[in-house]
């Protein structure tokens, strides 16, 4: 059969794993406590959101899922740049020691 919907969801990035945890957690607590009483509309965790976000969009570039042109300029860190570079030269050295 499925799986229960309390089942954890599988993480397609792992190095995102505690981001995503940060932004469950304020989501969670805002829909609980403010969302369902009708006190607020407006989710607060915007900002845990868009950086869960940017790391996944990271990892889609890092895994050869997706071109890094096909993303808008906010969907990424604005060190995009330097976080590639280190993951083309920690894949350089990896080869290297392969090799």
């Amino acid at each position: 059969m499925g799986q229960s919907i309390s089942s954890p969801v599988p993480v397609f990035a792992k190095e995102c794993t505690e981001l995503h945890k940060k932004y469950d957690q304020c989501f969670s607590t805002w829909y609980d406590k403010e969302f369902l009483k009708g006190e607020s509309m407006e989710n607060p965790c915007l900002d845990q959101w868009t950086d869960y976000m940017q790391c996944v969009n990271v990892a889609l570039i890092k895994k050869g899922i997706r071109s890094i042109d096909t993303f808008d300029k906010e969907d990424l860190p604005d060190n995009i740049g330097e976080v590639l570079k280190q993951h083309a030269a920690s894949q350089e050295s990896t080869s290297e020691k392969n090799a």
